[in-house]
């Protein structure tokens, strides 16, 4: 292990200085962000009113996520949010979309993981998006990604496991769900790669961007028994 020098200053983020806003929800999405704020950026949270589902969500499977001692608090939640900072705007009035706005304009970043068609419809896609901000990354997190038949649809982990065929893989006679966000996380980490990317492109060409991933796109790089014929290789599991 390299230690540094005892007592030194502490030095900043790679990402100090990069503001993120985020309009999103559950781990996929949120979850890019938090490995982002690890980097040293400003993230901003915008919850509804309502605020984030996940704040509710206290197991998958065996898996529990509730804090011992606190059953109102999710670890899932703190583990998708770290390092943000929070805010509830209702965008669909004047004043929550004013505020939304004035945001948006002093962020490097805007992160959603909200339907396609959901988009459009908040002002919060990509067109939309870059008339307050030109410069700005857009990133987007879907189930399975902007165009075909699926392209509005929503996905969980389990979801993503099953259609690409992950449950048959890890699966003995019958499919097997692995007890664990594997696809949420996989995806956030794609994500956060995908926006790093992008600044990058920016900080050499001055060009914003619209980038985009999916959880299905994460669970087929992972799986890659998966040939180039449509068919799988034999069971792992």
């Amino acid at each position: 292990m390299i230690e540094g020098k005892k007592n030194a200053p502490a030095l900043p983020g790679p990402l100090e200085g990069i503001r993120v806003v985020e309009y999103a929800i559950w781990h996929a999405g949120p979850g890019a962000s938090a490995i982002l704020g690890d980097m040293g950026a400003e993230v901003i949270k915008i919850e509804t009113l309502s605020g984030d589902p996940e704040r509710s969500a206290k197991q998958l499977g065996s898996v529990k996520f509730d804090v011992q001692g606190n059953s109102d608090w999710s670890f899932l939640f703190e583990l998708s949010n770290r390092n943000k900072k929070g805010i509830c705007l209702d965008i669909q009035t004047p004043q929550g979309r004013e505020i939304f706005h004035r945001l948006v304009k002093t962020a490097d970043v805007f992160l959603t993981n909200l339907r396609n068609s959901t988009k459009p419809r908040l002002g919060i896609d990509y067109e939309s998006i870059r008339k307050i901000n030109p410069q700005i990354i857009h990133a987007g997190v879907s189930g399975f990604g902007v165009k075909g038949p699926f392209s509005d649809v929503g996905a969980f982990d389990p979801m993503g496991q099953a259609v690409s065929g992950m449950l048959y893989l890890t699966g003995d006679d019958e499919p097997v769900m692995l007890q664990t966000v594997v696809l949420d996380q996989m995806t956030s980490i794609t994500a956060s790669h995908a926006i790093l990317t992008a600044l990058f492109y920016r900080e050499r060409h001055g060009i914003g961007q619209e980038v985009h991933v999916s959880l299905y796109s994460s669970a087929l790089w992972l799986t890659r028994q998966y040939s180039g014929h449509g068919r799988y290789e034999e069971k792992s599991g």
